[in-house]
């Protein structure tokens, strides 16, 4: 079953290290068919979209990097293999036509860094949707960036963000957008809590 987006894969292949398979596969039959072809990777420098049962095959292969918006086109041409943030996600899904990208938690922005997932924002015609910015990350950040780069976040049925794993104070985004509702043109963040 094919779609319009793709899902990142740090998370699963790498965040939930502690997780066996057999356990998400329990997770994801619960919430979504197991032949929805969504998950995008990276495998011996090809771009590989495929399903669940796919992706758990090459999960605990060795080698497997982490690849970002930057890293992806050289660990393309070295052949190599990983999973994909969200920011590397976002390229995959630009250079194949898709509309968008569903990450968990993405990176943030501080003094010093900032997350690849927003230049990939900012420079990609996909949008994300993501739970939040994780919370050692304050949003107020990300949206003061998002802000100066003539970027809108909303959030699906609210119209604030309060935090990833942990309720902290909220922030508040440029809208929110209802069920069956239409995203916007220059809205590319849309956060969707646990």
């Amino acid at each position: 079953m094919k779609n319009d987006f793709f899902a990142e894969t740090a998370l699963l292949g790498q965040g939930l290290a502690d997780c066996s398979n057999e356990k998400i596969l329990e997770a994801w039959q619960k919430a979504l068919p197991l032949n929805l072809e969504v998950l995008v990777w990276l495998w011996q420098g090809e771009i590989t979209v495929g399903t669940l049962p796919q992706f758990l095959q090459v999960r605990h292969a060795p080698d497997m990097g982490r690849f970002n918006m930057y890293n992806l086109p050289s660990a393309m041409a070295d052949g190599k293999s990983g999973f994909l943030t969200a920011g590397g996600a976002m390229r995959a899904a630009a250079d194949l036509g898709k509309k968008a990208v569903v990450s968990c938690g993405i990176g943030g922005i501080t003094a010093a860094e900032v997350s690849s997932d927003f230049p990939a924002l900012c420079s990609l015609p996909v949008w994300l949707l993501a739970t939040a910015v994780k919370d050692m990350f304050d949003p107020a950040f990300v949206l003061e960036y998002l802000h100066k780069h003539k970027i809108r976040a909303f959030g699906f049925e609210q119209s604030a963000a309060d935090g990833y794993m942990f309720i902290g104070n909220a922030v508040p985004l440029d809208g929110c957008l209802r069920c069956g509702g239409d995203l916007p043109q220059d809205v590319r963040l849309l956060l969707n809590p646990i």
